[in-house]
């Protein structure tokens, strides 16, 4: 069966379990009615799932972002939206807060087996705090074994404080201001006849007396007058401020004193929600080594500590706003107004106190909360977040009464997964546990190394930096890693008979697909990509993501766009060099003609950019790796500049030699190495430093190339063609920096002499400076430095199987000229006259 079919075939099965599951979950119309059972069914078309997803934390965020989108009927965009690839960008931010910059991210995760109501609810949370949603998901399961929790939302009703000063007679104002009532109701609701059309509007007025506190107190008595405002589906902030505003004047008219602060109250006691559980004993069998029973006696005593305490309130309560905090920023709330509002609820009393309490009954844990929920899902951010908009379908949220509901469940959820950890394990533990994750990532697992590690640092009780290292090391000595270059040769093997086809299948239908099929330009380039070679570039980016734990078909269309720029660069070299075969066949120019080479190569060039534009990656991650491509192609572009120009100086350096192949190299190597691991969403010193080692593999592998040309097999029709072509290789640069004049003269005619005329006697000569100068042993003195500079790269000591790729590779570079190093060693690294002999033959350079 296909992989597609699988797709199609899993989504059905999931269609066809999760039917009759109710969705949306309706909620009360504003005016406190209660959001319980028996309400009416979905509309419908409303999607059917089930919230409980039992092992969705174990599935790779690719498949749980298909399976959601699957349930909750998102649009592509939407799954843009949340992946992180299309969301709040720079300019929006700009337009709504000063002094922007651009913008910053949480995670955004999903509470999973939340159900409210009697409806499935599937609940976006985003927080960085790594134990928040794993406690609210498990504890969501255990309340669902209750039945679920239901909620009651009180009517949206806001307070907006009018405070007037320097009152003679408070009792005879407040008289004044209550007579006053219908008409100051009145002016405040023509200030939003809008929301006066939806039913909402100016409700109630009420008068408070606020006396000194004391003797030093500053002010005298001060009248507060209370505007009570139904808000319906806004927070309702700038509507009750702006009615305030409108009132002032009137109400210092009828108090006789003088208005200071006109502004809403953030403790809204007058709109909240009350949500309430149950976990019968059953649920909670088993869970920490303790009886059902015992385990739910102590998450009661836990709960009574709390509301006797304000110490141990304190941070029961935070544990309640982690969930409800982490609900409000995935909804682009004022969570901030809801914080300090349940704060100052749970002290209403005159005692800081516990905002949920749980206690033992009738075979069952029973948990209450109640809390001020200032949300809105109209005005403000919600209109024009995208990310917001995403988690509100993903939801199915339309109403704020809605939201409330959903932020308070979780909150209440949280607060029992928190107090069920502390009764049972301990918090510590789990805490701990989930803080052991991301000490693996600190010290480079990808992949299933993560929870390898975590779970081994874990079960020892050593979360440390240290033992997650060591864990680290551990698991992956035991694991198959490329470690030389047998083994890297073996998984090219592997990865080329897996995807070779594939890669090689997109480059062709690229072509068509740029509309050149039954061109001139598409069959040159089917006859150049048919001269084979090793496709180093094409798999080394699959290499590497396999090292880091991705599935290498994910990145073959990379692969492609990387073999596509490496044969461009390879059609335009053979121009400037003149060269006529390639791997035993005429080259692209010899055959078809200068011009028509050079089209060919611009073409590939742009043919690359297309590749790119196939991967199946977040839009910020493909952009990255296209500007990669473009700044790799200039680099490559740049190189052969330098090359050409080497030509034009007497005495060309080494560091210009190496800069050079740095450019024009190295880059073809930084682009498959360093592209895979940022479309792998590593973070950015990972990519950095394997661009670094990809520059010194480059040098590497360019020094090897000229060796070869001289001393093993390249695959050309003589030996000695660099020197016949006048390449600087760094034999030769090394030679005119230390000849003497006259040999460095006489070695630049040798290499300015045209192609045609070069003897082998010429390359003879040529070889024998080299030997005067020592500039064999002096190139593989560099060979073993590169190599040894990339292998011990920090970023690659932290992660072997990214440095066991990079080791792999230097061996396979060389591989070539093992015979070389080896007889150089052997002679004391000064070379002998045997070695530095051109390889036997006969045929002279091309004429």
């Amino acid at each position: 069966m296909s992989k597609s079919v699988e797709r199609c075939e899993t989504r059905k099965s999931r269609r066809n379990c999760c039917k009759g599951l109710p969705s949306r979950m309706t909620n009360d119309d504003g005016n406190g009615a209660r959001a319980g059972r028996g309400e009416a069914a979905p509309a419908e078309g409303d999607r059917e799932h089930s919230s409980e997803l039992t092992g969705f934390y174990r599935l790779p965020i690719a498949q749980r972002r298909m399976m959601i989108a699957e349930l909750a009927d998102l649009s592509e965009e939407d799954l843009r939206v949340i992946s992180g690839e299309s969301c709040l960008c720079a300019e929006q931010a700009d337009n709504m807060v000063e002094n922007a910059l651009g913008v910053t991210s949480l995670p955004l995760a999903l509470c999973v087996n939340l159900q409210v109501n009697g409806r499935d609810c599937l609940v976006p949370m985003a927080v960085e705090e790594a134990s928040v949603v794993a406690a609210a998901s498990h504890a969501a399961k255990l309340l669902r074994a209750g039945g679920g929790l239901e909620t009651i939302v009180s009517p949206a009703h806001m307070i907006g404080q009018i405070q007037v000063l320097e009152v003679e007679d408070a009792g005879r104002a407040e008289a004044a201001l209550l007579a006053a009532k219908p008409e100051l109701l009145a002016a405040a609701n023509t200030r939003d006849a809008c929301l006066v059309g939806v039913g909402g509007g100016a409700r109630d007025l009420e008068v408070r007396h606020l006396p000194p506190e004391g003797p030093d107190d500053p002010c005298g008595p001060m009248l507060v007058v209370h505007l009570i405002v139904d808000v319906r589906d806004a927070m309702g902030a700038n509507t009750v401020n702006s009615m305030c505003e409108l009132l002032a004047p009137r109400v210092e008219e009828l108090t006789g004193g003088r208005v200071r602060l006109r502004i809403i109250s953030n403790l809204a006691d007058r709109r909240t929600v009350v949500v309430r559980g149950r976990v019968p004993f059953a649920a909670l069998e088993g869970k920490g080594g303790k009886s059902a029973e015992e385990l739910a006696r102590g998450i009661e005593e836990a709960s009574v500590f709390a509301e006797r305490d304000p110490y141990r309130a304190a941070t029961h309560n935070k544990g309640i706003m982690n969930g409800v905090d982490a609900v409000l920023v995935a909804f682009g709330q004022d969570w901030r107004a809801v914080e300090a509002g349940a704060h100052s609820f749970a002290a209403r009393s005159g005692r800081y106190t516990a905002l949920a309490r749980w206690r033992v009954r009738e075979g069952a844990l029973h948990g209450e909360m109640e809390l001020p929920m200032t949300v809105g899902v109209v005005g403000g951010v919600t209109g024009v977040h995208p990310t917001v908009q995403a988690c509100r379908r993903l939801s199915h949220v339309t109403r704020a009464a809605e939201l409330a509901s959903l932020a308070a469940a979780v909150g209440l959820a949280q607060n029992l997964g928190a107090l069920r950890a502390l009764a049972a394990e301990g918090i510590q533990e789990g805490h701990m546990r989930v803080h052991a994750r991301n000490l693996a990532v600190s010290v480079g697992a990808v992949g299933h190394e993560v929870k390898a590690v975590a779970k081994r640092i874990a079960d020892q009780g050593r979360i440390q930096v240290e033992a997650a290292r060591e864990a680290l090391q551990e698991i992956r000595a035991k694991s198959v890693v490329v470690s030389d270059a047998a083994r890297i040769r073996a998984r090219f093997k592997s990865l080329r008979q897996s995807h070779l086809k594939s890669i090689m299948s997109l480059c062709d239908g690229v072509v068509r697909e740029a509309g050149l099929d039954g061109t001139s330009l598409a069959k040159m380039c089917d006859y150049h990509m048919d001269t084979g070679g090793k496709r180093l570039r094409a798999l080394l980016p699959l290499l590497v993501g396999e090292a880091l734990g991705v599935e290498p078909a994910r990145l073959v269309p990379f692969g492609a766009a990387c073999e596509m720029l490496h044969n461009a660069t390879l059609v335009h070299d053979d121009v400037q060099d003149v060269d006529r075969m390639r791997r035993g066949r005429e080259t692209v120019w010899h055959r078809f003609g200068i011009p028509q080479a050079i089209n060919l190569g611009d073409a590939m060039f742009y043919l690359t950019l297309l590749l790119v534009h196939r991967l199946d990656s977040p839009l910020a991650r493909r952009d990255a790796v296209a500007r990669l491509v473009l700044r790799e192609t200039l680099r490559v572009i740049e190189g052969q500049e330098r090359e050409l120009h080497l030509k034009r100086v007497a005495r060309p350096s080494l560091d210009e030699y190496f800069s050079m192949v740095e450019a024009k190299t190295s880059g073809l190597f930084a682009l498959p190495m360093a592209g895979a691991a940022a479309l792998c969403g590593q973070p950015r010193n990972v990519v950095e430093g394997l661009n670094e080692a990809a520059r010194h593999m480059g040098v590497l592998f360019q020094i090897q190339d000229d060796l070869l040309d001289l001393y093993g097999d390249k695959g050309r029709e003589t030996i000695g063609a660099d020197i016949a072509e006048g390449k600087r290789s760094i034999l030769v640069c090394h030679a005119l920096q230390t000849a003497s004049a006259s040999d460095a003269r006489r070695l630049r005619e040798i290499l300015d002499r045209a192609r045609e005329e070069t003897s082998p006697s010429d390359v003879a000569e040529a070889l024998e400076i080299f030997r005067a100068t020592e500039a064999l042993p002096r190139a593989l003195r560099e060979i073993a430095e590169r190599r040894d500079r990339a292998l011990h790269l920090d970023v690659l000591l932290e992660q072997p199987t990214l440095q066991s790729v990079v080791e792999g590779m230097c061996d396979l570079f060389l591989e070539p000229i093992q015979t070389v190093i080896a007889r150089t060693e052997a002679e004391g690294g000064n070379g002998s006259r045997h070695l530095l002999k051109p390889r036997a033959s006969s045929n002279l350079p091309p004429s």
